[in-house]
């Protein structure tokens, strides 16, 4: 049995670019959720970094979370978001120790 991926994507956005960013964001909520192997995705602004949005995911396999990231609307919300990036996003993968 495959092995459940863990994901903590951060993205900080330009400070004029917030209401934009957040719209992106939450359009990404529902088509994600209902994608095969989803089992978590939820989505978080910083409490002290207005600038910073987090997604907290759970996928059922790489294979899941490839074809997500592959989806046209992650490339699509990818490419809108792209010019308001305050900095480099960071998407990390894990996999549960215990």
């Amino acid at each position: 049995m495959p092995e459940h991926v863990h994901v903590v994507a951060h993205f900080r956005f330009r400070p004029e670019a917030l209401e934009a960013a957040e719209k992106i964001c939450r359009g990404l909520l529902v088509p994600t959720r209902s994608e095969w192997g989803c089992l978590r995705y939820e989505c978080f602004r910083d409490q002290e970094d207005r600038q910073a949005i987090t997604f907290i995911e759970e996928w059922s396999s790489t294979g899941a979370l490839d074809a997500h990231l592959a989806s046209a609307h992650v490339r699509a919300a990818f490419a809108e978001a792209a010019p308001l990036f305050a900095e480099e996003p960071r998407i990390l993968r894990y996999t549960k120790l215990g």
